[in-house]
């Protein structure tokens, strides 16, 4: 979908064909929040389109590297080369040093994401580099007879839901705003659970271009 259509959808559920209520610039806004917050959630399966890579410097005795400014969500990292990093939780940050079965080795590296950095293990003992691979925030979307956003066609339509929750919170529908939103944040959970390692297996995931009932129950 593009822009154009998106705001067009936004306006016919929101009942504004008019265009009375909300001017193209506050939808195209809003639709961007969900654009950026999609970029944030989704499965990195989803997010190829907007995945990409930096090459950085591992110094002598530096294991916290900042993280790119336009990083959103970590897809995986290649230590002194080519070693893929194992992502282990800042819970497990001290086993690392304390835990035979967690010792890092320059072939078996770890990465930690902390708010703006990544650390790597074992700490770099020479100059080297690694590779992160990452999806990056996306740009904002502007010209409504051009832009459409990077994601896959089935997801558009999770903007729009965004978008007309936006526009009945403005009006004031508070009730029907917390409906809609209920209703996009069990798609994303879905999907989320779908490409998930707990997901379905047996008999392949199934269509999420048509999701079922909502895995969390709505919010009241």
């Amino acid at each position: 979908m593009t822009l154009k259509s998106m705001i067009s959808d936004v306006r016919i559920r929101a009942a504004d064909l008019g265009a009375d209520r909300y001017p193209d610039k506050l939808i195209i806004e809003w639709l961007n929040q969900a654009y950026r917050d999609l970029c944030a959630r989704l499965p990195a399966e989803l997010l190829k389109s907007v995945t990409t890579s930096a090459i950085g410097d591992l110094a002598n005795g530096t294991a916290l590297y900042s993280l790119p400014a336009s990083f959103t969500q970590y897809v995986n990292a290649l230590y002194d080369g080519n070693h893929k990093c194992l992502r282990i939780s800042q819970e497990k940050r001290t086993l690392v040093n304390d835990n035979v079965f967690y010792t890092a080795a320059t072939a078996n590296p770890y990465c930690i994401l902390w708010e703006d950095q990544i650390e790597f293990f074992p700490t770099p003992n020479t100059a080297a580099s690694y590779t992160l691979y990452f999806i990056a925030k996306p740009t904002d979307m502007a010209s409504p007879a051009t832009d459409s956003p990077s994601l896959p066609e089935f997801v558009h339509s999770y903007l729009v839901l965004y978008a007309v929750a936006r526009a009945f919170q403005e009006l004031g529908n508070f009730p029907q705003a917390r409906e809609l939103i209920n209703e996009y944040e069990a798609k994303i959970q879905e999907i989320r659970y779908l490409y998930s390692p707990s997901g379905p297996k047996e008999t392949g995931r199934r269509d999420y271009r048509t999701p079922s009932a909502p895995i969390n129950p709505p919010i009241t």
